[in-house]
């Protein structure tokens, strides 16, 4: 992939996973961000500083993937 499809992939993924926690967050009657994020923790209360560090272990991951290919 080249550097402008690397970036795009990269911030629609980020728009993907900002949708989902915003909607995870807000959304009382359980919209499809909330579900998938109690599939994604379990018994566990949706914690927002959890979600901020999975997105960011994402996006480094991702970056480092996109800027190590030529």
């Amino acid at each position: 992939m080249n550097g402008g499809t690397s970036l795009f992939v990269l911030f629609f993924l980020l728009a993907v996973n900002l949708s989902l926690f915003t909607e995870g967050m807000y959304t009382d009657t359980g919209g499809y961000g909330y579900k998938f994020w109690k599939r994604c923790l379990i018994h566990s209360q949706f914690s927002y500083w959890t979600s901020l560090d999975m997105a960011a272990s994402t996006i480094s991951s991702l970056s480092s993937l996109a800027f190590s290919s030529p």
